[in-house]
Order: C-alpha cells, then sequence, then structure tokens
C-alpha cells in the first residue's frame, strides 16, 4: 500500500489533535486502514477527490481521510447521548472546523444533505446502518443521490458473527450490547440495533 506512511502520519495527527482523550485508538486505525487499502486501487490519488461522510460522528476517520488528500464534507444529527455531554456537540463541530471539513448539522427529524447532487467521488456510511431502527433503503437511496456516476459508495458495519464475537458466544458471553444499557436509555436507544 504506497499510501501507508501518509495513512500513518495523518492517524498520528489526528490523535494529536482529536478534542478526546483514548478515542482515535488502534480500532479507528485498522478500520480506516481498511478502507484506504479498498478505495486505493479504485480512485487513487485521493487528492481533490470528494468525499461525503452521512452520519460522520466525531468525524475522526473524516479527519483522517482528509488529510490524506480526500476534499471532505460530513452530516450528522450529533444526538448520540455521549454527543449532548460536557460541550462535546461543540468540541466536534470545532474540530471539522480546524481540519476543513464542511460539516452540516442536521437537526431533529431534518435529515437533509445541503451539498450539491451527483458532486461527490466516495460516499460513505461508517458504522451508521447497525444504529438504523428503520430500513437503510432511504438513506442509502439519499447516499446514492450524492455519487457522481461511478462513484463509489462505502458501507461499513461491524460483523456480529466474527471469530472472536463467536469464541465469546461459545464462552457464555453475549456479542450484543449490554441489556442493562439499552435498559436505562432515556429516550431513542441510539447503540446497536441486530
Amino acid at each position: 500500500m504506497p499510501q501507508s506512511d501518509e495513512l500513518a502520519r495523518a492517524f498520528v495527527h489526528v490523535q494529536e489533535v482529536f478534542p478526546f482523550t483514548d478515542y482515535v485508538d488502534s480500532i479507528v486505525y485498522h478500520e480506516t486502514r481498511s478502507i484506504v487499502e479498498a478505495l486505493e486501487p479504485l480512485i487513487s490519488p485521493f487528492a481533490g477527490k470528494r468525499l461525503l461522510d452521512i452520519g460522520s460522528g466525531p468525524m475522526d476517520k473524516t479527519a483522517i481521510l482528509s488529510l490524506m488528500g480526500f476534499d471532505c464534507c460530513a452530516v450528522d444529527d450529533l444526538a448520540d447521548p455521549w454527543h449532548m455531554r460536557e460541550g462535546n456537540k461543540a468540541k466536534i463541530i470545532a474540530f471539522s472546523e480546524r481540519l476543513g471539513i464542511k460539516f452540516h448539522h442536521q437537526q431533529e427529524g431534518d435529515h437533509s444533505v445541503p451539498f450539491q447532487s451527483a458532486s461527490f467521488d466516495v460516499v460513505s456510511l461508517l458504522s451508521v446502518i447497525e444504529h438504523l431502527h428503520v430500513s437503510p433503503r432511504e438513506i442509502l437511496n439519499t447516499a446514492g443521490e450524492y455519487l457522481k456516476p461511478g462513484g463509489l459508495l462505502v458501507v461499513v458495519m461491524p460483523n456480529s458473527v466474527n471469530l472472536r464475537k463467536r469464541l465469546s458466544v461459545l464462552r457464555g458471553r453475549t456479542n450484543h450490547v449490554p441489556v442493562d444499557q439499552f435498559y436505562a436509555c432515556v429516550g431513542t436507544w441510539r447503540g446497536h440495533v441486530r
């Protein structure tokens, strides 16, 4: 992978400037590396290519991809419980501004995407699908609307039957979120839905 040094530099930089300690860890690195490895043979170099991250969350991976050359835009409602604590939403928005990510903060019930249709080389849904309580058809159609002809849709979601999780289940542990987290949730559950 010719861009591995560039990826490593981008990752370290995001680790240094990310507003939340210990969030950008080896898992983020390996997930982002997998995305880069999948994209590289298809659209390399990344410089000047446009990427839209739908459901971007805190934009950790978006920031890494931006530092690798993508012109990044992102949308999210930032309504997860941890986004709402201790000024975290403002920290996320400031982080996106600092790294030049064009971020649109969606409001509750408004899932608009204020960017030009058919203008992105890549549209990503990174760890979004598993949080939906409805069919993913609408969000996938929206993603397709913003892709250029021949553009790439990147959908990433956890594998609930990977080897580590299978072994855990064999040892009597669940591969689902602890039930007390779901039970204690006030309002809409925003965790994984399986």
